[in-house]
């Protein structure tokens, strides 16, 4: 009992996006191997919906973005100009990735900003509220604090 006291649990302090194509999400890259490389060092999931608006006061950009519905719809609503720069908004900042749901795609146009920073992009063939539970069980797990014992 007592070498279970010295134990003490490894905690992770980022994973790199790339991890996330093993995640049951079903993800695949639209930018290529742009951005596999970046960090995730939060466990939680942001819908970006006011920085697209210009509002980043309170924009959690070093965690995993996700765009549904409300988000690409707002950005397709948009005339190209503008369109160009919301999504910029959010690509000036160190995003490590952007996960769009349902299968959505983005613009050309905006996956050349994205490639531009360095910011992976996926699509998934899940609904955004089934993306968001598989990736959050995924980063859930990667992040848990972790211990090896042998026996």
């Amino acid at each position: 009992m007592a070498l279970r006291e010295n134990l003490k649990p490894i905690f992770k302090e980022n994973i790199p996006v790339e991890l996330l194509l093993k995640s049951p999400a079903q993800l695949t890259p639209l930018t290529g191997p742009v951005g596999l490389q970046n960090l995730i060092p939060d466990k939680n999931i942001h819908r970006p919906q006011l920085a697209l608006t210009g509002y980043v006061e309170l924009f959690t950009h070093y965690r995993v973005q996700m765009f549904g519905n409300t988000e690409i719809f707002y950005l397709k609503s948009l005339s190209e100009e503008e369109r160009i720069e919301a999504f910029t908004n959010i690509a000036e900042f160190d995003v490590p990735c952007i996960i769009l749901s349902s299968g959505h795609g983005l613009q050309p146009e905006l996956l050349k900003i994205a490639i531009k920073h360095n910011i992976a992009v996926f699509t998934t063939p899940f609904e955004t509220t089934k993306a968001l539970y598989l990736l959050s069980e995924f980063l859930d797990e990667q992040f848990a604090p972790q211990v090896s014992v042998h026996g």
